[in-house]
């Protein structure tokens, strides 16, 4: 846990009873339900609330400005002092997905596996957190779906979130996954770019052939093994521009592992390695870019290929 989060025990204990008492049909909630939306003699700022909670949000660091916007919205108190306990930065995870109107349960779940998970991926909260609370995120209940890829051992879908938050940094429209089948990884609707995303953590230079064949197929809206009609089930066709072409279509690949000769290789080398391989990439009209990174660089080949 991070400097600051740490919380005596029995205050972790005394609120989880009070939720399992409420879960169990117990004593409701200290605002009398779980749905926000304010309610008679709700508490509406931090000195409404019990000393118990109080003493943690105090502990804890979290905002006091950022509790009283949640309490006003009708956020439970009991899972704002969780979420505070988890990291303060969650609570402000919480307040952004309730004001873009997430379903009360999926924002706690998204704020709670944001904090958990940023211990094993630094920088995720962050991440979710600047997601979360800008508008320029097209789609906010992907995120739920991201962090439950990456707790299932699915590490790309951390790098996902990172494009996407970089991209939002610099003032750009982003969407992760698709909508309505229509999207890629991550797209950027201000440069007008549809990313698809593989990690590999392989030694090996094929590996990075097959990946590009992958995203390739899915850039193509077939699929990864190529064998989709793009619109069917488990497919995403690139958005398009208003003159009914599509976005730049662009094959984003991060070399993870040290050992992989194209890890330490020069721009010339990446270069040659990835014309030479995408001639045998059966969709490779459907590309536009392929992006290599290596230790947070990247390198951008310029299509046709």
């Amino acid at each position: 846990m991070r400097p600051g989060t740490e919380v005596k025990p029995r205050h972790w204990q005394q609120i989880q009873d009070d939720l399992d008492a409420a879960a169990a049909g117990g004593r409701p909630p200290a605002h009398g339900g779980s749905t926000p939306g304010p309610r008679p003699n709700a508490p509406q700022r931090v000195s409404d609330l019990p000393p118990s909670h109080q003493q943690i949000l105090q502990e804890t660091g979290a905002d006091p400005a950022v509790v009283n916007r949640l309490l006003a919205a009708g956020v439970d108190p009991d899972k704002i002092a969780l979420r505070a306990i988890e990291s303060p930065q969650a609570v402000e995870v919480l307040e952004g997905l309730t004001k873009r109107g997430v379903q009360d349960s999926v924002a706690n779940k998204v704020a709670s596996n944001a904090a958990k998970l940023d211990e094993q991926f630094p920088g995720l909260l962050r991440n979710i957190n600047d997601l979360s609370a800008s508008p320029k995120l097209h789609n906010p209940q992907a995120l739920n779906g991201l962090l439950d890829d990456i707790s299932k051992g699915k590490k790309g879908a951390a790098t996902e979130l990172d494009r996407a938050a970089q991209r939002l940094r610099e003032g750009h429209d982003v969407q992760l996954g698709a909508q309505n089948r229509v999207g890629g990884d991550v797209v950027d609707h201000t440069d007008q770019e549809v990313m698809q995303l593989k990690d590999i953590t392989s030694e090996q230079t094929d590996a990075v052939a097959r990946n590009m064949d992958d995203a390739a197929n899915q850039l193509a809206g077939k699929g990864s093994k190529g064998q989709r009609t793009p619109g069917e089930k488990d497919t995403e066709v690139p958005p398009t521009r208003d003159d009914g072409t599509p976005y730049t279509r662009t094959i984003d690949l991060t070399i993870r592992n040290p050992k992989n000769p194209l890890h330490g290789a020069k721009r010339e080398e990446i270069e040659a390695f990835v014309r030479a391989e995408m001639q045998h990439v059966t969709e490779r009209g459907s590309v536009d870019k392929v992006r290599v990174w290596v230790d947070g660089k990247p390198f951008d080949i310029e299509g046709p290929f």
